[in-house]
């Protein structure tokens, strides 16, 4: 299945900056690492798409999941 997906910069505001909308994508690869508890390194997932088209804008499209800005801990809310 394709799908339209909107890639969202914000700025430490929670402010959306840019807007990258990626057309007609669909997944053709995901690699993630083992799972490891105890492990002080990242875990990092890649996730590959093929797409039709792309369009990037400074304003944020409708529909894209924004944010509120920041609590008192710094996080997105």
């Amino acid at each position: 299945i394709r799908r339209n997906i909107s890639i969202v910069v914000f700025n430490p505001a929670g402010d959306g900056v840019q807007c990258w909308t990626v057309i007609g994508a669909f997944p053709t690869s995901w690699k993630a690492p083992a799972m490891k508890a105890k492990a002080k390194n990242l875990a990092l997932e890649e996730l590959r798409l093929a797409f039709e088209g792309i369009e990037v804008s400074t304003e944020i499209v409708s529909g894209a999941t924004l944010l509120s800005g920041r609590d008192e801990l710094g996080e997105f809310g």
